[in-house]
Order: structure tokens, then sequence, then C-alpha cells
């Protein structure tokens, strides 16, 4: 390796953390407004991140892309009651509920650009818990339900978007049984017997071409009594 590679590599790795950098400090606008509406200004700043000094019904720009940006209240810089995100200033993205230590507490719904919705999840306490749904195209996919340790239990359906049953199992509340588990997509991620919510013993990881629509192979791993994971072979599906 001569000492001009090495240079050029240095040089890069210099650029490349001065990019994250500034990245990370890029500096976010907010604009303070009278109320909820939103409609009459009070003032505007530009800071590197939220503090705790920060109050009132505000417009946050600088996250997601241009143009894209949230609206709610602040209180001692903390997001509070309900929060809306957009994309490009027009369509909605994400509806958030906060409780008043800022934690993400009760319904949270997330679409896409065109509106469609995604997922209608619940929160407590930062959280996921209870009934969850997900969406492909506006159309449910899969419902499935969380207790406080986000494990699976009790019932859990994947549908494909003519709205027919593409896997069904009830895990009971103490999150037990053989699961296939999809994404909303219809697409088999994995499979294996659970307990307590969590997958044991002998379990298929499932990979997905979507160029081809076709599975190509699958991982099969065995779990220890240590919750370690052990490769154990590759099945070839093509």
């Amino acid at each position: 390796m001569n000492r001009s590679f090495l240079f050029l590599l240095a040089i890069s790795i210099f650029l490349f953390a001065c990019s994250k950098k500034e990245e990370i400090q890029a500096p976010i606008k907010i604009v303070f407004f009278t109320d909820s509406t939103f409609t009459v200004k009070k003032d505007s700043i530009e800071i590197n991140s939220l503090n705790n000094s920060l109050h009132g019904f505000v417009k946050i720009y600088g996250y997601g892309g241009i143009n894209s940006f949230e609206e709610g209240e602040l209180k001692e810089g903390k997001h509070i009651g309900i929060w809306k995100k957009y994309f490009y200033g027009t369509t909605l993205s994400e509806y958030i509920t906060f409780n008043q230590l800022g934690e993400r507490d009760g319904v949270s719904l997330e679409f896409d650009s065109n509106g469609d919705t995604l997922s209608l999840l619940n929160f407590r306490k930062n959280h996921p818990i209870g009934k969850q749904k997900e969406f492909y195209e506006g159309k449910l996919t899969l419902q499935y339900f969380l207790d406080p340790n986000d494990n699976l239990i009790n019932e859990y359906l994947a549908l494909n978007l003519n709205g027919d049953t593409l896997y069904f199992v009830d895990l009971g509340k103490e999150g037990t049984g053989y699961l296939k588990k999809y994404d909303r997509y219809g697409v088999l991620n994995i499979e294996g017997y659970l307990k307590n919510g969590s997958f044991q013993d002998t379990i298929k990881e499932y990979f997905y071409d979507n160029f081809s629509n076709k599975y190509l192979y699958a991982n099969v791993y065995f779990y220890k009594d240590d919750s370690t994971k052990v490769f154990i072979k590759k099945i070839n599906m093509n």
C-alpha cells in the first residue's frame, strides 16, 4: 500500500467525518405561533438542537428533507400532545400522540407520500403495546398484539390485498406457539416456535427478491438456552 493511496484515504476519511459532523450540527428552524391553529406567527429562531428553554406552539423545519416539517406544542423542549409531520409541507406523514413527559403515549399513525395509511400503532410510555395494524396501499395487511415487553401475544393475522387470510394464529396471552411472521407486503420473513413472545429452538429466516418476486433462500438457526443464535444451514429455494 503506497503513501499516495494512504494520503488519499486519510483525506477521504477526514472529509467524510467533516460532512457527518456538519450534518449532525445543521441548524433547525423553529417558528413560534400564538396557538394550535398555527396561523399567526410570533417569532422564529435557528438552533442546533431542542433544549428545555423552548415552549409553545411551533413548526420545526430541518428534519426529513427540504420543505418537510413537524408541528405541535413544546414544553421544556419536549413534544407534548398531538404532533403532525408533513412531506413537502403539504402531505401528512405522521400523527403522533405524546404525554406530558414527552413520551409516545396513545395512537401513532404513519402515512405514505400518497396519503395512504402505513401503520396504526398504540404506545404507552414510548413502548408499543396492545393492538397494532400495518397497511399496504391503504389496505390492512397485518394485525397483531404486543405486551409491555414488545413481545408478540394473542392473535396474529396476515392478509393479502384482497383481504384474504394468508396466515392466522392465536399465541395466547403468554405468546407461545408456532409463528410464521410476515411483513406488510405479504412476504414471509421468519418462522419458528415462540415461547413467552420470543423465538426458541429452530427457526428459518427467509430472503426474498423483490425484482423476481421469489424466495431465494432460507437460513436455518438454532437458539441455545442462553438465547445465542447459531447458524445451522442454508436452504436454496430458487
